[in-house]
């Protein structure tokens, strides 16, 4: 989560404890439809915030994933048939193909390069050999270019359920913000002569404008015995 919609779910959590601390005093209110519809947001959001986390973790470890399939593709596979073509097979048909620079070449385009060049390299495959290449080293390089287009794939499918996930939430926190307004009105009808506990209400549902340390929600609401002043 951005740090404005963990703050919001800081101040949904806090609403949602002073709702069950308070339901004998709230009576109706903490049992009431938008009650039951903020726990179930503060569940959901919090379901598609593991999903989130688990999605930036699995990105870390795609990204290293990625970087090494690159850097095999590249060095491994793709540089020694350009240096080799260079010296030996000047004049070729496909002679750029087989001696394509890597270095700025990153993502699908290289693994298209990767292709293309093992198409080039296939009426070579006995010059290869006989210089010394293993007899499956096209395959092997073809290989190696589907193994970063794996990577490439995995990394974006993340990519894509981390920003489902990242929707998904403000969706959610959208609406647990009417569930929180609604619930406003109905404490605002009950309790507006009641300064005390109006203003510990007010201080649970505040989104705070700066982050903070993540507060347990018995932390985070006023006790009843505090003073407005200590309360807001």
């Amino acid at each position: 989560m951005n740090q404005y919609q963990q703050r919001h779910i800081d101040a949904l959590r806090r609403v949602e404890y002073l709702i069950h601390d308070r339901a004998e005093l709230l009576g109706t209110i903490a049992t009431s439809r938008a009650s039951l519809r903020l726990s179930t947001a503060i569940v959901r959001v919090e379901e598609l915030g593991r999903v989130q986390g688990s999605a930036d973790r699995y990105l870390a470890g795609q990204r290293s994933r990625e970087l090494a399939a690159t850097i095999d593709l590249k060095v491994q596979h793709m540089r020694p048939i350009s240096t080799f073509a260079k010296a030996c097979l000047n004049g070729a048909p496909d002679f750029a193909a087989l001696t394509l620079s890597t270095r700025e070449v990153v993502g699908p385009h290289l693994v298209r390069a990767a292709r293309t060049m093992a198409s080039a390299a296939l009426p070579h495959a006995d010059a290869l050999t006989d210089g010394g290449f293993p007899p499956d080293t096209i395959a092997q390089l073809r290989a190696a270019a589907d193994q970063l287009e794996a990577a490439l794939l995995a990394r974006a499918n993340t990519k894509v359920a981390r920003a489902a996930a990242t929707h998904g939430i403000q969706q959610i926190l959208n609406s647990a913000a009417e569930a929180v307004s609604i619930l406003h009105a109905l404490v605002t009808r009950q309790f507006a002569k009641d300064p005390t506990f109006f203003a510990v209400w007010n201080a649970a549902r505040r989104i705070h404008a700066k982050p903070g340390a993540v507060r347990a929600a018995s932390e985070a609401v006023a006790p009843p015995h505090l003073s407005i002043s200590e309360a807001a």
